[in-house]
């Protein structure tokens, strides 16, 4: 007679007892599996005078635990914890520590004496890069920080780095510019840049004159800007945004044209000189 083996889990190792409970001893066949429940038949030793047993050994399939997935985060932001219970009742500890700065990978490990598998679970952490532009550029005095020419998605504008790392005291868009530098940064998917871009604005003097009356078209540009005005323009400026004047004309007359063939697709500043006074218009050259 033998004490029955408990079940095992898949994988687990095990081991027959060569003596029975009452002094016989002997071998088992066949060779002992631990991937399927099986039965197992112990022979005595020749010589002895009994009779041969058998005992099925259960082999029981390791459930595998599972989880809901966690939603990708913004870098920074807090993770919540782990659930220590799967959906169908394993209980168990996740290793490494929660990380809020980069996506990781995650094991469940059951707890002790279970019949599971581990489990795995991949947080991703989205990390925003911080909007792109030319640190310096210089605009009209008039123009607001919506006029600042940066590339990015979402831009929020800030009066510090550290308020733009915080996401804190967002500037509004109808800021009107002054010598100063501003930070932007850039939401994409929900999950706003850490990092912020500097942009130090040179304001460019605007005094206006009501006594000129001009149009120009097209804006956007692709080839030639058609002005005209009520009187002779004297002279035009066309500036890029990191304050390089690009162009110059002396017209001195009330209809031209600036050729921006030329010149890259970007945001320029046009000046106009007419009767001793300027006006300043943004042209965008596609």
């Amino acid at each position: 007679t033998f004490t029955q083996v408990a079940p095992v889990c898949y994988g687990t190792t095990f081991a027959m007892p060569t003596t029975s409970n009452n002094g016989i001893t002997g071998t088992w066949s066949p060779a002992f599996d631990n991937t399927m429940t099986m039965p197992y038949v112990f022979t005595p030793t020749t010589g002895v005078c009994a009779t041969q047993s058998t005992m099925t050994v259960t082999v029981n399939t390791r459930v595998i635990p599972t989880f809901i997935q966690v939603a990708p985060v913004c870098f920074g932001s807090t993770v919540a914890a782990l659930p220590l219970t799967s959906i169908n009742g394993v209980t168990g500890t996740w290793s490494p520590a929660i990380s809020n700065t980069a996506t990781t990978t995650y094991t469940f490990t059951p707890t002790s004496g279970l019949c599971a598998t581990t489990a795995t679970m991949t947080i991703t952490v989205n990390s925003t890069p911080a909007p792109t532009g030319a640190a310096s550029q210089s605009l009209t005095s008039t123009l607001t920080i919506a006029s600042i020419s940066v590339t990015g998605t979402g831009i929020v504008w800030y009066s510090s780095a550290a308020n733009a790392a915080s996401g804190t005291n967002p500037l509004p868009n109808t800021t009107v510019l002054t010598n100063t530098t501003y930070y932007a940064t850039q939401t994409i998917g929900g999950c706003a840049s850490t990092l912020s871009l500097a942009v130090t604005i040179t304001t460019l003097l605007n005094p206006e004159f009501e006594s000129v009356k001009f149009s120009y078209y097209p804006n956007p540009v692709i080839d030639q800007l058609w002005i005209a005005a009520n009187t002779e323009i004297n002279s035009i400026e066309v500036y890029n945004l990191i304050g390089q004047r690009v162009i110059y004309l002396e017209p001195n007359i009330s209809d031209t044209k600036i050729d921006f063939v030329g010149l890259p697709s970007a945001i320029y500043l046009v000046k106009l000189y007419a009767n001793g006074t300027t006006k300043d218009i943004k042209v965008i050259k596609k």
